[in-house]
């Protein structure tokens, strides 16, 4: 899965992705990524997530990628991306290890939990890969972050393991959910929905389905 030719050809479908303007974006939106670690734990390829801390006032326990708000000392957004991850958890990429840039994706107040209002944050995922990681040589921030933990793309990849939420509120949308040992839901959901799609399209099949 994650061989020189899958990469390749990963990197090709990055470039081309269409933007995504479901949500009107607001003038001069700030912006934010978040890092899509694909690595091997015990020879099982899988994605890295974190839960959040319980310390946190608000989305205490929630499970995302790890990633940020761009600052102005940073070079670029991928830059962004890889500096939230070696502060949050500990993990230092290098820039010779990623892969590339999936289309940004305008914020909605109920799916990320930067914003506190629709369209006002551009959130771009950041593609890596980290080879083998230790989980347990990770260090944590711990006001930020609760666990971190690695979903295998055996799993993420089941059909029996995806589920999709539908809201009928305004135009009504639907958003895909992954279970097993945590539930991946909101934003982190959808990025692992849209990037399973490139990195494994013979493996990963789900298709969201909204009801009128």
């Amino acid at each position: 899965m994650f061989s020189e030719e899958n990469k390749s050809r990963v990197q090709k479908k990055l470039e081309t992705l269409e933007p995504i303007r479901r949500v009107k974006v607001q003038e001069n939106p700030r912006c934010a990524a978040v890092l899509i670690v694909m690595c091997y734990v015990d020879g099982t390829p899988g994605l890295l997530y974190m839960e959040r801390s319980n310390q946190l006032r608000q989305h205490r326990g929630e499970i995302c990628f790890p990633g940020g708000m761009a600052e102005s000392s940073d070079t670029d957004i991928i830059h962004t991306a890889l500096r939230e991850t070696r502060e949050e958890i500990g993990l230092h990429i290098e820039r010779d290890q990623v892969w590339g840039v999936m289309q940004n994706i305008p914020s909605r107040e109920y799916l990320f939990h930067f914003v506190q209002q629709d369209g006002a944050i551009l959130v771009t995922p950041v593609v890596a890969f980290a080879g083998n990681v230790d989980l347990t040589k990770l260090i944590l921030d711990k006001k930020e972050v609760e666990s971190v933990f690695v979903q295998s793309l055996s799993s993420l990849c089941d059909p029996h393991n995806a589920r999709y939420t539908q809201f009928r509120s305004g135009n009504g949308y639907t958003i895909p959910v992954f279970l097993g040992a945590h539930r991946i839901w909101g934003l982190s959901a959808i990025i692992t929905h849209m990037f399973l799609h490139i990195l494994a399209p013979g493996l990963y099949t789900f298709r969201l389905r909204h009801r009128t």
